[in-house]
């Protein structure tokens, strides 16, 4: 089969537009990680698991743990043990309903020297790569000590 001059130039467009789009890409990924590191709150990533995926450095302040440690744990073990359950039958919930966006919930969390941090949180939902995420943004020294307990 015979390829035209006018096919070959069309080809030859489809691929600088291609290497175009992959530049832009590439710059609001590298914008949306700038985002992730220099925001004042923390961001957990989760999957459908509760398995930390991501986590930025306000957690790894707060929490007391390097991401290297954060990274492929529960989630629940940032949790106090007499919250656990609830915390797992949440994270289960959330899950079974795709863009449901959980507004500011008060919780404590647990600190790697074991004192428990009052915190509020955010989550929704995301996706990557097919996959659904949950997406917590997380605030310190906002739930009163007599919530949740």
């Amino acid at each position: 089969r015979e390829v035209s001059f006018s096919n070959l130039e069309r080809i030859r467009e489809l691929g600088e537009h291609l290497d175009t789009l992959f530049l832009k890409l590439s710059s609001m990924e590298s914008d949306v990680e700038k985002i992730f590191e220099t925001v004042s709150d923390g961001i957990l990533v989760i999957d459908r698991e509760g398995t930390i995926v991501l986590a930025n450095h306000c957690i790894e302040e707060m929490f007391g743990y390097s991401r290297d440690e954060l990274i492929g744990k529960p989630m629940k073990f940032l949790v106090p043990d007499r919250l656990r359950k609830r915390h797992e039958e949440g994270v289960r919930g959330f899950f079974n309903f795709p863009g449901k966006y959980l507004g500011v919930t008060h919780v404590w969390g647990l600190c790697r020297d074991g004192t428990e941090l009052p915190l509020a949180i955010t989550i929704t939902h995301m996706t990557k790569q097919d996959e659904i995420l949950g997406l917590a943004f997380v605030r310190r020294g906002v739930a009163s000590p007599h919530e949740h307990t």
